[in-house]
C-alpha cells in the first residue's frame, strides 16, 4: 500500500519513481521471493474480503463456499498456465493493482529494477520513454475488450492513475513486453475495493458496516428498515484488539452516527472486482 505524507502532485501524473512505496509493490517480484514462493496473491489495505458476501442475498455462508471453489479450482490452474500475472481491467489500466496475483520472476524483478533507475518517465512515453501505449501493444491485444476500453488505450497516453507507479510499471513489463497477463473471467466469486473516495475512513466516513465488522458498532447500519443509527461500543467487540487506527476509526464512526443529513453515507461504496 502506499503512503503519501506530503501533498499530491497533479492529477494521475506520479513522478516520485524511486519512492519507497513502489519498491515496496515491485518488491513481490524479485528473487528472494522468486525462490521462496511459486504463486503471490497481492492486495491493498482498502480491499474488504467479506464485504461481497456480507450483502449478498444468498448470505455469507453461500459466498465462503463458493469462494472455497474458486481457490481450490483457480489457484492451481493459473500456476499451470504460461501467464505470469493474473488480474483485472478498471477504467484507467489493464490491472488494477489494488488486488493481482504475481508468479515471481528474476528476469522481470530486474528489468523493472533497470527502467526505475533511469529516472526517466513521461506521460506519453512511459518509463525510460518506452513508447505510446497502443505502439507498444500487439493490434490484437489493443482492440480487445476490456483491454481496449482503459483510458491508457483508448487515450493513447500513460497519463493514468498509477502510471508513473505500479499499474503503469506492471503493465509495462507484464502486458507490453511479454504478454504475460491473464485478464480474471469468474463472477461467482469478488472481493470488494474500496477505492478512491469510497474508502470508509475519508472525509465525512462511509460504509457503517465496515466498522461493524470491526466491531465498533453494534449493528451494520444499513439494514432497509433502519431509521436511527447504531451504537458505538466502548470496546471492541468479540476477540477484537484495539489498533493504532482506533482513535481515527472512533472519529469517524461518530461522525457518521451523528450527521442526521448523511445518512447515505450509512451505506457501502467502491465496487467489487473478480479474483479470478
Amino acid at each position: 500500500f502506499e503512503v503519501r505524507p506530503s501533498p499530491p502532485p497533479p492529477p494521475f501524473l506520479r513522478y516520485d519513481l524511486l519512492a519507497p512505496p513502489l519498491f515496496l509493490r515491485y518488491d513481490l517480484v524479485p528473487p528472494q521471493s522468486f525462490f521462496r514462493y511459486d504463486l503471490v496473491l497481492s492486495i491493498d489495505n482498502d480491499v474488504d474480503f467479506f464485504e461481497v458476501g456480507r450483502r449478498s442475498p444468498q448470505g455469507v455462508d453461500a459466498y465462503m463456499m463458493a469462494a472455497a471453489r474458486a481457490w481450490a479450482v483457480e489457484v492451481p490452474a493459473f500456476l499451470k498456465s504460461p501467464a505470469r500475472m493474473l488480474g483485472t481491467p478498471d477504467f484507467e489500466s489493464p490491472t488494477n493493482m489494488g488486488m493481482v496475483w504475481l508468479k515471481p520472476s528474476t528476469a522481470y524483478f530486474e528489468e523493472g529494477v533497470a527502467l526505475l533507475r533511469t529516472k526517466l518517465f513521461s506521460p506519453e512515453l512511459g518509463f525510460n520513454n518506452s513508447g505510446r501505449p497502443r505502439d507498444l501493444m500487439s493490434p490484437h491485444m489493443a482492440n480487445t475488450l476490456p483491454m481496449n476500453a482503459t483510458r491508457l488505450v483508448t487515450l493513447n497516453t500513460w497519463n493514468i492513475v498509477a502510471g508513473a507507479s505500479d499499474q503503469g510499471l506492471y503493465t509495462l513489463i507484464f502486458t507490453m513486453r511479454h504478454n504475460a497477463l491473464q485478464l480474471t473471467k469468474r463472477d461467482d466469486y469478488e472481493l470488494h475495493h474500496f477505492w478512491s473516495s469510497s474508502k470508509p475512513w475519508v472525509r465525512q466516513g462511509s460504509c457503517l458496516p465496515y466498522f461493524y465488522q470491526l466491531g465498533l458498532i453494534d449493528a451494520p447500519g444499513d439494514e432497509p428498515d433502519r431509521t436511527v443509527p447504531p451504537n458505538i461500543l466502548p470496546t471492541p467487540m468479540g476477540r477484537r484488539q484495539e489498533g493504532q487506527c482506533w482513535p481515527l476509526f472512533r472519529k469517524v464512526v461518530l461522525k457518521l452516527t451523528t450527521d442526521t443529513k448523511g445518512k447515505w453515507r450509512w451505506k457501502c461504496r467502491g465496487a467489487s472486482f473478480r479474483v479470478f
